[in-house]
C-alpha cells in the first residue's frame, strides 16, 4: 500500500488502482512461468486482427441506452418487479433474495459498451434469480464459486450477446433506438461487424472493465 500511495493514489484519489498496478508489477517477479504467461497473452492481443467497428462509436445518449437495456433485460426471464437496473461507474450485481436482484451498468455517451456490460450483469442476476426459494437464507443460496457465477455472466455477455441469432432479433430495436447512428447500417453489414467480430477486437488493460472481451478472458 505504501508503494501505491507513492504513485499518487491517496485516499481521495484511487487507492484501488494503485494497489492493482503494484500487484501487476509484482506478478512479474513471481517467476519465469508467470512472465511467460503474461507475455503470451499480451502477444496474442497485439497480433489479433482488428475489425472496423466505427459505427459502434458516436453519439449515443445514455437515456436511450438505458431504455434499450431495460427492454432487453425484461425479456431474459426474471419476474417483473424482481429486478432493477441503475447506472454506476463500474458495473456490478447484488441481490438480497432471489426476488430482489439489483443490477448496475455503465452508460458511456460515445459507444454502446453498455449493451454487453448490462448482459453481463444480467447473467449474474439470472443466477441469483434462479436460486430456489427453499434455499433462501441458507449458505446454499450463494454460488459455490466465483468461477461458476462468472460463467453465467459471460455466457450472456459473449455467447448470447455476441451471437447472430441475438442480433437478428435485437438489431431492429437498436436501430429504432438510435436511428441517426445505426439507421444506415443494414443488418447484413452489421452482422459482419457487430456479431460477433467487432466486439472481440483485442485491447489489453489491467482493469477487466476496460479490457476487450478476448483479453479479459485471457486474464
Amino acid at each position: 500500500m505504501n508503494d501505491a500511495l507513492k504513485l499518487g493514489f491517496g485516499p481521495l484519489k484511487a487507492p484501488a488502482k494503485g494497489v492493482l498496478i503494484v500487484f501487476c508489477d509484482d506478478a512479474l517477479k513471481f517467476g519465469p512461468a508467470t512472465r511467460k504467461a503474461l507475455g503470451s497473452a499480451a502477444d496474442l492481443v497485439a497480433r489479433a486482427p482488428q475489425v472496423d467497428a466505427g459505427f459502434l462509436h458516436g453519439d449515443f445518449p445514455p437515456d436511450r441506452q438505458r431504455a434499450f437495456a431495460e427492454q432487453v433485460v425484461a425479456t431474459l426471464g426474471m419476474e417483473e418487479g424482481s429486478w432493477r437496473i441503475d447506472p454506476t461507474a463500474h458495473p456490478f450485481c447484488t441481490s438480497f433474495s432471489n426476488r430482489d436482484v439489483r443490477l448496475t451498468t455503465r452508460y458511456r455517451e460515445h459507444d454502446l459498451e453498455s449493451v454487453w456490460s448490462t448482459l453481463h450483469e444480467a447473467g449474474h442476476g439470472l443466477y441469483a434469480h434462479g436460486i430456489a426459494d427453499s434455499l433462501q437464507r441458507t449458505p446454499l443460496a450463494n454460488a459455490p464459486s466465483l468461477g461458476l457465477n462468472e460463467s453465467q455472466s459471460r455466457t450472456w455477455e459473449n455467447l448470447v450477446g455476441r451471437s447472430l441469432p441475438f442480433w437478428k432479433h435485437w438489431y431492429g430495436p437498436l436501430q429504432e433506438t438510435f436511428p441517426e447512428q445505426l439507421g444506415g447500417v443494414p443488418l447484413a453489414d452489421a452482422t459482419v461487424q457487430v456479431s460477433p467480430r467487432a466486439n472481440t477486437n483485442c485491447q489489453w488493460a489491467r482493469l477487466k472493465g476496460r479490457a476487450s472481451s478476448l483479453s479479459a478472458t485471457l486474464k
